[in-house]
C-alpha cells in the first residue's frame, strides 16, 4: 500500500516452465504500472518485479507466504543461508555452532529464519 508518494513498476510475467519446472520469463511480457497515493498492488508469485520510487515514498509492503509458494521460500532461504554461510567463513570470527547469530543474519537478510519457518510449516500441518 503506497501510503505518500508515487511508484513505477516494471512486471515481467512467466509464461511457461522448462523441464525442471523453472519458469522462463520473455521481454515481450514486461510491462510497466505507476503506483499513486493511496493505491495497492498484487504481485503475483512468481511474477519478477522491480521497484523504482520517483519521489519520496512511504508504503507499506508484505510478502505472502502461501501453500502456493513455500517450496519458492524454503529456496529463496536456502540461497541466503548459502551466502551467510560463505560470508561468515571469510570472517573467521564466529562459530560454526552459533546458529543464533546466522538466524539473525538470515531475519535481517530476508525476514525470515529457519525456526521461524519451521514453526510456520509445524503449526500449518497440525
Amino acid at each position: 500500500y503506497n501510503v505518500l508518494g508515487k511508484k513505477k513498476w516494471i512486471f515481467q510475467v512467466p509464461f511457461c516452465h522448462d523441464e525442471e519446472n523453472n519458469h522462463i520469463f520473455s521481454e515481450d511480457r514486461r510491462f510497466e504500472v505507476i503506483q499513486h497515493t493511496g493505491e495497492a498492488i498484487f504481485v503475483p508469485s512468481a511474477w519478477k518485479h522491480e521497484v523504482v520510487n520517483l519521489v519520496e515514498t512511504l508504503s507499506i509492503n508484505h510478502n505472502w507466504i502461501t501453500s502456493a509458494n513455500i517450496d519458492q521460500t524454503w529456496h529463496c532461504l536456502s540461497i541466503e543461508i548459502a551466502a551467510i554461510e560463505e560470508e561468515v567463513g571469510k570472517w573467521g570470527v564466529i562459530p560454526e555452532d552459533d546458529f543464533g547469530a546466522r538466524e539473525n543474519m538470515l531475519r535481517g537478510c530476508v525476514g525470515l529464519d529457519v525456526t521461524m519457518f519451521t514453526l510456520m510449516v509445524t503449526l500449518e500441518i497440525v
